[in-house]
């Protein structure tokens, strides 16, 4: 790929009850240190009951004349990868995915551009999303990615600069994942973007804002805050990981990456091989070997507390989700015979 000095870039913003953020989103757009005449920008508002659209209205009516286009689409179903890929529909060269809640730094194109000239093989290049008081799995997810910059399997895509030709060799997202039903439709097309040959590549020294309307805590935070670790949210958290994730998880598995493959298939038996070794070779070669995925998840993160808490979290969801997946085959395979 040959990056000229100025490539076109697309930006593809996803609007659905965000009268409260574009403000700042538009102000600080406005202020990325670009030629806007090779920026297009696509808003697509899906579902809004607030000013939103009015909003990008106005915008669109001040600053068309300063950008190769303004884009505003509006439809009635909500769904955050059915927006995504009507922008798409939309782009040409580069495509910044960004939420309508995300505040960009104004160098951020020329930063993310880089690395594309830098290393060919970059499909993807994510810059993580932070806010000021993250609750404790957003601060844990952060901690265990690349310090500086790094490849990853995957991220999210809050905000993500892809190549130009990576829709024509990846295809639109899946429109069964992503909001309102779940968030994982960026793991899903990273999955894709791997599967095509490509990286993905995240930069932490360049990270963007997540703005929140209020500071709400996590659910493990309220759950510590409340006394209820040990009780509702667990069970909720299991039965979440256990009967729902499996159905998000089986549409990373049909993208056929032999990795992830066999980490599922490891997850999946672990439980069952400790179990044998501890009947055959005793319990401490069994307890040696259930651990050491928690072990090995240990090495990520940043201070010993997040480096154990991932490392838990990691193993725990890996746990209930690939059980759960093997659970759902057997029933699937039940249903067929019957």
């Amino acid at each position: 790929m040959i990056m000229r000095d100025n490539p076109f870039i697309t930006i593809c913003v996803p609007v659905h009850n965000n009268e409260w953020s574009l403000d700042l989103l538009l102000a600080h757009l406005v202020k990325i240190e670009y030629p806007k005449d090779h920026l297009r920008l696509v808003f697509v508002e899906n579902g809004s009951t607030d000013r939103s659209y009015e909003v990008l209205q106005e915008f669109k009516k001040k600053h068309e004349e300063e950008y190769e286009g303004i884009i505003l689409k509006k439809i009635e179903e909500r769904g955050i990868s059915l927006a995504r890929n009507i922008a798409l529909g939309y782009s040409i060269g580069f495509v910044l995915l960004l939420d309508a809640d995300i505040i960009v730094r104004p160098d951020l194109l020329r930063v993310l551009l880089g690395h594309f000239e830098r290393d060919r093989t970059v499909g993807c290049v994510v810059s993580p999303c932070k806010r000021d008081k993250p609750p404790l799995i957003e601060r844990v997810t952060h901690s265990r990615l690349p310090s500086k910059y790094g490849y990853v399997d995957s991220a999210e895509f809050g905000c993500a600069l892809s190549r130009s030709d990576i829709v024509k060799k990846v295809g639109m997202l899946n429109l069964s994942l992503g909001l309102p039903r779940n968030n994982w439709e960026a793991l899903e097309y990273c999955a894709r973007i791997r599967k095509a040959g490509y990286k993905v590549a995240v930069n932490t020294r360049h990270a963007s804002v997540h703005l929140t309307r209020s500071t709400r805590a996590g659910p493990l935070n309220r759950a510590k805050k409340t006394g209820l670790l040990c009780g509702t949210y667990l069970w909720r958290f299991a039965h979440y990981y256990f009967f729902q994730v499996p159905k998000y998880l089986h549409e990373v598995v049909k993208v056929g990456l032999p990795k992830d493959i066999i980490g599922l298939a490891y997850y999946i038996s672990l439980p069952y091989v400790t179990i044998v070794l501890s009947m055959v070779c005793g319990w401490q070669l069994a307890l040696l070997y259930f651990i050491l995925p928690f072990i090995y998840e240990s090495r990520r993160g940043k201070g010993l507390r997040l480096r154990l808490t991932g490392s838990i979290l990691t193993v725990a969801t890996r746990i209930l989700r690939s059980q759960g997946y093997s659970w759902m085959l057997i029933k699937r395979s039940l249903k067929r015979i019957v």
